[in-house]
């Protein structure tokens, strides 16, 4: 009986002994598993943190852009302004007949 008894003890030690080292393995594997969500995670926040910045650089760099654009168009508005009126100067010039009226016409003085 004792050796029957000594030979279950020695089965159920074996058993306790696979079951704990299944335990560790798996332990270890769920370990391992963790830190790679975590360092996952951490490349996700750092991925979605480099796409916040480039969106703010390229909303701010847009704005720049949109302003430096509608100075631009304002600019050449003016340099329009300025070219119409110069060359209805240089016309007045050119045509007597297109000056204005009191601007020093001296038509009426030469007979």
């Amino acid at each position: 009986f004792a050796a029957v008894h000594r030979e279950e003890l020695l089965k159920l030690h074996d058993q306790v002994v696979s079951q704990t080292e299944e335990k560790i393995a798996l332990a270890e594997e769920c370990a391992r598993l963790q830190f790679a969500v975590a360092r996952d995670k951490r490349a996700s926040a750092d991925m979605a943190q480099e796409r916040r910045d480039a969106k703010a650089a390229l909303d701010e760099a847009l704005s720049k852009s949109s302003n430096a654009g509608r100075r631009a168009q304002h600019k050449l508005a003016e340099l329009h302004r300025q070219e119409r009126k110069l060359v209805e100067e240089i016309e007045q010039l050119l045509d007597p007949s297109k000056q204005a009226v009191g601007a020093g016409d001296d038509s009426s003085k030469h007979p």
